[in-house]
């Protein structure tokens, strides 16, 4: 009768119960051989990994998705597994930060009160002596100040604005925040101090005592807008070429 099979097949255990004494026998050689065949068969690999892997997917028991009362008393129960844990340490370290904190600071030593006062009623004259001082140095500076509304240059600028925007001084000067009045007016106010150098002092008094911040930030929203709208910044180089010429 003949045999059904190959050998392999006939004698599946024992062919692997050789292979692995001489896998025990031969440790390098075997290494070697199992790299070269995982090189030549990579499919074959791939499917094996698979394979252990759903193996082990199906014996996985399925997750559970926890509430948050159950997150909460895990979370508790970690903390208290902690402290129990380092319990003498954190009682040493509260005691150590309490007593660093209430203890007594050493008292300076070096004048007497009188010495003190002294010195205080000093200090106080010599700083009251400066306030004077720049508070004079500020009167003066504004006295010195030019008057802006005669200003050349003030006065050219507001006119090609006010001819661009088709509208007149008063109407951009006025206390409103609407866009076209403050279009108009970042953009004169950006031109007096990058074109004509005038200080933001003298652009916010110019256009009605306004601070100097507001000038800074009517400058800033023009350059960012330059930066981001194209036609704006257009606009704004041909008013700024046509004072220039």
């Amino acid at each position: 009768m003949k045999k059904q099979g190959t050998y392999y097949e006939r004698n599946k255990e024992l062919v692997k119960q050789r292979s692995r004494e001489w896998a025990l026998a031969n440790p390098e050689k075997h290494k070697q051989r199992l790299k070269e065949w995982r090189e030549n068969n990579p499919e074959r690999v791939r499917q094996s990994y698979k394979k252990r892997y759903d193996l082990k997917k199906q014996s996985r028991p399925p997750r559970v998705k926890k509430t948050k009362e159950e997150k909460l008393e895990k979370r508790r129960k970690t903390q208290d597994a902690y402290y129990q844990k380092n319990k003498e340490k954190l009682l040493f370290d509260r005691r150590k930060k309490y007593a660093n904190s209430h203890a007594k600071k050493p008292k300076k030593t070096g004048m007497t009160r009188e010495e003190k006062k002294a010195y205080m009623k000093q200090y106080m004259e010599k700083y009251n002596q400066a306030r004077k001082q720049l508070k004079a140095q500020r009167i003066a500076a504004t006295e010195k100040m030019p008057n802006i509304e005669n200003s050349d240059k003030a006065v050219k600028i507001m006119q090609f604005v006010c001819e661009y925007f088709g509208v007149t001084p008063d109407f951009i000067k006025q206390d409103s925040r609407k866009r076209k009045v403050v279009e108009p007016r970042q953009i004169a106010m950006f031109l007096m101090v990058k074109v004509a150098k005038l200080t933001t002092v003298w652009v916010g008094k110019y256009f009605g005592d306004k601070d100097h911040t507001t000038v800074m930030h009517s400058c800033t929203t023009v350059e960012n807008l330059m930066y981001t709208n194209k036609f704006y910044k257009e606009g704004v180089l041909s008013l700024q070429n046509q004072i220039a010429a």
